[in-house]
């Protein structure tokens, strides 16, 4: 964000309920739409994002929130963006899950959906930058777990929206990560062949792991997105309806 706004771009972001500062018991949700609820109140407190305000508005998302994102665009909640930029979107999981966790997930879905549970996943696997990789570990809110609730509704979230990847299309660039241990590269190529965006740009990053923003040479990934926005930024733009 500090990037951007040397190039003369404004941001904002958000922390989904139960990350980060946000309330709410730590990876759980009640029901996964609860993250569709958050991103409309998210853009509705935007100033950037009232129709009568001309700067043209994008959406930035990654892994678990560029599947938000994506959804919400298949449900027509951004149709007044300029484009929509997608980095290591989490439509699958690539780390296998042990059986027996899996399965003891499955009960306390049941009966303790808010349970947390370790992800299994570790700082060296999201980035090969020693200087991330420290700041993750001491970051008290990079918690490493998840929620049965959370982790199922996800999955068949993911699933449905690898089904209806026709019904994605606004302006995409997809920023894919070949060595992702999370998201799953081949859904993110699936998704992006699919769509039925007429503007749409995939770039892929074949070395880089999950996380794209903090990645080793990460400049150069914020100046393709730069370049991207600006691009569309100064055309002329109609909102879907």
């Amino acid at each position: 964000m500090q990037w951007m706004a040397e190039h003369n771009i404004a941001s904002c972001a958000m922390d989904f309920r139960g990350h980060g500062r946000s309330a709410g018991k730590p990876g759980f949700v009640r029901q996964w739409d609860e993250h569709l609820t958050d991103l409309a109140a998210f853009l509705a407190i935007d100033a950037l994002s009232t129709k009568t305000d001309p700067t043209p508005l994008f959406v930035l998302a990654h892994s678990h929130g560029a599947l938000v994102t994506a959804v919400a665009a298949m449900r027509g909640m951004l149709n007044h963006c300029r484009g929509i930029i997608l980095s290591s979107p989490f439509l699958d999981l690539k780390l296998p899950v042990p059986i027996l966790k899996h399965l003891l997930g499955a009960i306390a879905s049941a009966v303790h959906p808010s349970m947390r549970i370790k992800s299994g996943l570790s700082a060296p696997m999201l980035t090969r930058d020693p200087q991330m990789i420290s700041e993750s570990r001491d970051d008290p809110y990079c918690r490493g777990i998840a929620t049965p609730r959370w982790f199922f509704s996800t999955r068949k979230v993911q699933q449905e929206t690898r089904l209806m990847a026709n019904q994605f299309n606004l302006p995409l660039l997809m920023l894919v990560a070949g060595d992702d241990v999370v998201a799953n590269p081949q859904a993110s190529v699936e998704f992006f062949n699919r769509c039925a965006s007429t503007d749409k740009t995939i770039v892929h990053y074949p070395v880089h792991r999950h996380e794209l923003m903090r990645e080793l040479g990460r400049e150069k990934i914020f100046q393709s997105i730069l370049e991207w926005v600006i691009t569309r930024a100064n055309s002329n733009f109609v909102p879907q309806v």
